[in-house]
């Protein structure tokens, strides 16, 4: 038999999940999300009390979701673009370093220098 528990929202009794919520009230608390996020989405840089209002969702809900790291507000005029702009740069400017080299090439007919000694343990030359 498996065990019961009691719904944290509505109260009922529903089979043992790791979660405190019942599969109904955990759909319409991911029904409150869409309508949070679709509200972010549609008016960046909106305030959290604004949030709530409009969608009628608790603050203390929208700043778990935001702790959760589900929902993110941007602030307006935040290009988003401009960090990987930034990392695209870095890493060309990387390349152009990499691929250029240091060394003077010998110049042309110069005679090829003389081999150095390979050298083993202790210094001996072998």
């Amino acid at each position: 038999m498996t065990p019961v528990q009691r719904c944290g929202a509505c109260g009922r009794l529903f089979p043992f999940l790791p979660r405190e919520l019942c599969a109904a009230c955990l759909e319409e608390r991911e029904a409150r999300f869409r309508r949070v996020r679709d509200w972010y989405r549609a008016n960046p840089g909106g305030a959290l009390q604004d949030a709530a209002t409009a969608t009628e969702v608790e603050v203390a809900l929208i700043m778990a979701w935001m702790a959760e790291g589900r929902l993110r507000r941007v602030p307006v005029g935040d290009d988003l673009a401009a960090p990987m702009r930034a990392d695209e740069e870095r890493r060309a400017a990387i390349r152009r370093t990499l691929t250029t080299t240091t060394d003077a090439a010998p110049a042309a007919g110069a005679p090829p220098a003389p081999p150095q000694p390979r050298r083993g343990l202790y210094g001996r030359e072998h």
